[in-house]
């Protein structure tokens, strides 16, 4: 069973110490994380970056999850 815990650290909600994701973006950047594709971009060192913040905030504007 998840417990929900309150981070004062980050003044946050956080399910089995992970933030709840809050709409799609933030679904999509976790499993690019679990497959390691943002440590690839870490490696890579990008100049210009990949947009990746942009995306996911835009995409949990676009398609939030209700709460």
């Amino acid at each position: 069973m998840s417990k929900l815990k309150w981070n004062e650290e980050h003044e946050e909600w956080y399910i089995n110490g992970v933030k709840p994701s809050e709409g799609f973006g933030d679904t999509v950047y976790k499993i690019l994380k679990f497959i390691g594709v943002k440590k690839l971009l870490e490696i890579m060192e990008l100049e210009q970056g990949c947009g990746c913040e942009t995306r996911r905030t835009n995409w949990n504007k676009m398609f939030p999850y209700k709460q």
